[in-house]
């Protein structure tokens, strides 16, 4: 079926009438997208028109276009602008929080993220944590920790532990598990400064 002009609201009217004022008057051939809401359906499409200046005639231009319905694309290009929002989001709350977050290669021990707290609880920048292993990185160190809590977590449920920083002698409330980490077998850590935490008593007497 052909559909008629009068079929649809067209809602970018100002900048296709720019585009067609800029070929009229330098033959610049036409790129643009644009939205109409089709009548019939009651739904809004998006609309790619490419076209060139094909003859004048005085006061009249023939133009050779194509449109191209791009409803699809564009779609998917507004859920991956939210996806990147909703991350930057998430990554800016991950930064916020009063926890050191890192995470590593089951493998290599390489640290695959940390947040700014993980960062301000070891004297040290961010930035330069990727690409080190977490015993280095985290505690000085040149062999793997003894015990270490990765290779002792299942995966279904956190470990939990408490440790000492033997770089800087703090003590942590720490727990940790097994994730997938973009096809990588990787492992979180959660890290609360002891002295941070609220004391809860064992017992008490009335």
């Amino acid at each position: 079926t052909t559909n008629r002009p009068e079929e649809f609201d067209f809602l970018d009217i100002p900048l296709i009438t720019e585009q067609m004022e800029e070929l009229k008057r330098n033959h610049t051939p036409i790129d643009c997208t644009y939205r109409i809401h089709s009548k019939e359906d009651n739904e809004f499409k998006w609309i790619n028109l490419r076209g060139i200046l094909f003859e004048q005639h005085v006061d009249t231009y023939v133009i050779n276009a194509v449109l191209y319905d791009v409803t699809a694309a564009k779609c998917a290009e507004e859920e991956m602008k939210k996806a990147q929002e909703r991350m930057c989001l998430s990554n800016q709350l991950v930064d916020d929080s009063s926890a050191a977050i890192y995470v590593c290669d089951v493998e290599t021990r390489e640290l695959l993220y940390l947040n700014q707290r993980g960062a301000q609880m070891c004297g040290k920048s961010a930035e330069g944590a990727y690409g080190q292993t977490c015993y280095t990185y985290m505690k000085g160190q040149q062999e793997p920790c003894n015990p270490c809590y990765m290779c002792r977590s299942n995966g279904e449920q956190y470990t939990e532990w408490e440790y000492t920083n033997p770089s800087t002698g703090r003590h942590y409330m720490t727990r940790g598990k097994l994730i997938d980490w973009g096809g990588r077998r990787a492992f979180v850590e959660y890290q609360n400064e002891a002295s941070r935490l609220p004391r809860i008593p064992l017992s008490y007497n009335k």
